[in-house]
C-alpha cells in the first residue's frame, strides 16, 4: 500500500497557541510576549522528535531571527521571532505592534503554510514565572530567587540537590515574568535588551501586605524577560503566603504563594 505524506504544518485547535506555560499558559497573548505553538509538522527538516533552539549565529547583532530551521511564524501578518522549533512545538516571541483582538497565527515550513489559528491578542497578558515543577502540596510557588541569585525561595528540603530557603522580612527576592507590556524607554520585541529601562505601574504584595518594588523592567541580555526586585514586607511566617501582583491596578490571574520565615 502506497500513500503520500502531507508535510503541511498543522496548529492544534483549540489550544494550539498559548502564552508560555511556565508563566501561566493562558490562551490570550500580547505583543512582545513569549508563546508556545503546538501541532504537527511544525519543523520538517529535523529528525523525528528532534528540536532546535536558536544560537548566537542565528542573530544579526542584537536582532533575533524570524526563521529557524526553515520554520517561520507570522502573527497578524507580522513576523515573530522564533526561539525553538520541533515537529510538535514552536516557541516564539510575538512582535511588537500587533493589533489587539483576534489575529491569525500562521506557521510556515518547507512543507507549506498552516491554516491560520486565531489567537486573542491583548495589550498586556502578564505572567510570573511559576513552572509546574514548583507546584507542591501547598500550592503553586513562584520561581523566586534570593538576592544571591542561586537560592530558590522554597521551604527547605522540598527540592533535593537545590539550594532553597524561606524568604525573611527585609530580604530582596528576584521574580521574573513575561507579557507586562512596554517599558521606558521602549524596547521592541526581537531585540536583545542592552539599555537600562523600567516598567511603570507594577506592584506586588506578599501575605496581604504591600511590598516595596526596588526594580521592575526588562533584563539586560535577554528578550522579553522582566525582572522584579521585591522587598519582603513584615508579615507572619507562613509557608504559603499569597503572592499577588498588579499591573496598572489590575491583579494577575495566577494563584501564587511564597514561603516566608522569621
Amino acid at each position: 500500500m502506497h500513500g503520500t505524506f502531507d508535510a503541511t504544518p498543522v496548529v492544534t485547535s483549540p489550544g494550539g497557541v498559548l502564552k508560555a506555560g511556565a508563566y501561566g499558559g493562558s490562551s490570550s497573548i500580547a505583543p512582545a510576549t513569549w508563546i508556545e505553538i503546538y501541532g504537527t509538522n511544525l519543523a520538517t527538516n529535523l529528525a523525528s522528535g528532534e528540536g532546535h533552539t536558536w544560537g548566537g549565529d542565528d542573530f544579526k547583532g542584537a536582532q533575533a531571527p524570524t526563521s529557524l530551521g526553515g520554520t517561520t511564524v507570522t502573527i497578524g501578518g507580522t513576523s515573530a521571532f522564533v526561539d525553538f522549533v520541533s515537529p510538535g512545538q514552536v516557541n516564539a516571541q510575538v512582535p511588537s505592534g500587533v493589533a489587539t483582538g483576534f489575529q491569525p497565527v500562521v506557521v510556515t515550513t518547507f512543507g507549506g503554510a498552516s491554516t491560520a489559528f486565531n489567537a486573542n491578542v491583548k495589550a498586556t497578558e502578564p505572567g510570573i514565572l511559576a513552572p509546574p515543577v514548583f507546584k507542591l502540596a501547598a500550592g503553586q510557588y513562584v520561581a523566586a530567587l534570593l538576592s544571591d541569585g542561586t537560592t530558590f525561595v522554597l521551604p527547605p528540603g522540598t527540592a533535593p540537590g537545590v539550594a532553597t530557603a524561606r524568604a525573611k522580612p527585609g530580604d530582596i527576592i528576584l521574580v521574573y515574568g513575561v507579557g507586562f507590556g512596554p517599558v521606558t524607554p521602549d524596547i521592541a520585541g526581537g531585540l536583545i535588551v542592552q539599555q537600562a529601562n523600567s516598567l511603570p505601574n507594577f506592584a506586588a504584595s506578599i501575605g496581604g501586605v504591600n511590598a516595596e518594588v526596588k526594580f521592575a523592567g526588562l533584563v539586560a541580555g535577554f528578550l522579553g524577560l522582566y525582572q522584579f526586585n521585591i522587598v519582603v514586607p513584615q508579615v507572619s511566617a507562613n509557608d504559603a503566603s499569597p503572592f499577588v501582583f498588579t499591573l496598572g491596578g489590575v491583579a494577575g490571574t495566577q494563584k501564587l504563594i511564597l514561603p516566608v520565615g522569621n
